[in-house]
């Protein structure tokens, strides 16, 4: 799967749909959202583009927010 880490261990979850060097579309799922929001979107999107979708902290398979900061 599909990992960024980041700064203090926070793991996001994204997923790249779509031919490898097209323009790339970024999905952003609004509050509580994840990215089987998008379900019925990536497929004809990703025709044409790359799409990049990803969960928010806290959200869908990204890891929850355990402190303040990074």
């Amino acid at each position: 799967m599909p990992w960024l880490r980041r700064p203090g261990g926070c793991r996001l979850y994204y997923e790249l749909h779509g031919p490898p060097g097209a323009t790339p579309i970024v999905l952003l799922e609004g509050i509580g959202g994840d990215i089987p929001g998008w379900r019925r979107n990536i497929p004809a999107l990703a025709r044409e583009h790359l799409v990049v979708a990803y969960d928010f902290r806290g959200n869908g398979r990204s890891d929850a927010q355990t402190s303040r900061w990074p």
